[in-house]
This record gives structure tokens, C-alpha cells and sequence, in this order.
């Protein structure tokens, strides 16, 4: 059998995350290619946690950014059959660093939890959609 935690985890994943990488994916694919209006649509104040959101993004990009290596991103995208683009933080850094972006941020309700996990996976990066996973599964009770 498997550990609570991971079933948790699994299950998460299933209802949450899973379901918008495919129609992320359907979208790109009827749009021809990965700069289609999504991002744009997502970026928009319409959902109301625009400013929220973007600078949650915003702040965790830039500190993705500041704290790359190439070689360890050359490294790990080719580990996953070159799919996904990476930074190339591994998971105890990247932690770290998602932890200094969540104290900043005072509360997450479920809306705008959704809609920056959304928004999170259209990014190229893997540790974006890394990061989505973990705060849903932080956040979300199963």
C-alpha cells in the first residue's frame, strides 16, 4: 500500500493540477505553439487576484532567475527526454527558495489558489509546475 502522504499527493494532483496541463496542452496545440493568448489571458485583473497573483509570479520568476545553473538545467531536461525547460534549482534549494516567496504572501484562498496554479503551469520552466504541486498540496485538504 502507499504511504498517506503520497496517496494525498496523488490524489491532488488527479483532480487539480492534471486537468489543466491537458487543456493548457490542447489549447497550445490548436493555437500553434506555446505563445498562444493564454498567457496573456491569465496575466489579466479579470479574476480579480490579478495584482495577487503577478507579483507572487512575478517574484518567484526573478528569484528562479537569480539562483539558475545551466549545467544542472542541461542536466535535468535531458534527464526528462528533453520535455521540459529547467532552471536547474534542485528540489532542496527550490524548496527554500518557495518558502521565502510564500512568507510574503499572507493568505491563499481556493479561487485564486486555482488560478495561480493555472498560471503556473503555462510557464516553460519545470520548477513552476513543481511549485504549483506543492502549494496545492499544502494548501488543499484531501
Amino acid at each position: 500500500t502507499m504511504p498517506r502522504g503520497r496517496i494525498k499527493r496523488y490524489v491532488v494532483h488527479q483532480q487539480a493540477v492534471v486537468p489543466a496541463l491537458v487543456e493548457s496542452r490542447r489549447r497550445r496545440l490548436r493555437s500553434g505553439g506555446p505563445q498562444s493568448g493564454i498567457e496573456s489571458q491569465s496575466r489579466s485583473d479579470s479574476d480579480g487576484y490579478g495584482g495577487a497573483k503577478r507579483s507572487l509570479v512575478d517574484a518567484l520568476s526573478e528569484s528562479y532567475e537569480k539562483q539558475k545553473r545551466p549545467a544542472d538545467a542541461t542536466a535535468m531536461s535531458k534527464y526528462m527526454r528533453n520535455q521540459f525547460a529547467f532552471y536547474g534549482l534542485k528540489s532542496p534549494r527550490r524548496r527554500e527558495i518557495d518558502k521565502q516567496i510564500l512568507s510574503t504572501q499572507k493568505t491563499i484562498d481556493q479561487s485564486l489558489l486555482i488560478s495561480l496554479a493555472n498560471e503556473l503551469w503555462q510557464k516553460e520552466q519545470r520548477e513552476f509546475q513543481y511549485f504549483a504541486v506543492d502549494l496545492i498540496c499544502k494548501k488543499v485538504k484531501v
